[in-house]
């Protein structure tokens, strides 16, 4: 049988066991806590993990900060895009279609618009070929 004693001994191995776990009754929110607080031994882990919180939103305030220089960064170019008079949502120079050879091919032979794209395309390859155009010595 447990005397009054033991029971009291193994009472304070029990809460020096627990210490660290945390309070699973409804995640500590009915008493107020969320780890169980013992008189036995501090929580060892605490200090890593706010080191840890506090470098992660060191971190986010960071990035934010940079992302927030980069925006003023690109509406200053875009407003001093608009001031010399070139348009902001212009497409590019390479993406704009220039025509090209088979263009020049079709103006100087209109009678190939009407024929099927087959004979076009080899029309086109024999007038490359007499230009010159091609980069294979054949």
């Amino acid at each position: 049988m447990l005397t009054k004693r033991d029971e009291k001994e193994s009472r304070l191995v029990d809460a020096h066991h627990f210490s660290c776990t945390p309070d699973l009754s409804i995640f500590g929110l009915l008493k107020g806590g969320g780890v169980v607080e013992t008189a036995v031994m501090s929580d060892p882990v605490s200090p890593t993990i706010l080191m840890l919180l506090s470098s992660v939103i060191a971190l986010l305030v960071l990035v934010l900060g940079m992302l927030f220089r980069f925006s003023s960064r690109l509406s200053r170019i875009e407003r001093r895009l608009r001031e010399e008079g070139v348009p902001v949502d212009a497409p590019a120079s390479a993406e704009v279609p220039q025509g090209g050879a088979f263009e020049e091919f079709l103006d100087e032979h209109p009678e190939q618009r009407a024929v099927p794209k087959g004979e076009q395309f080899a029309a086109y390859r024999r007038w490359r070929r007499e230009k010159g155009l091609n980069w294979s010595k054949s």
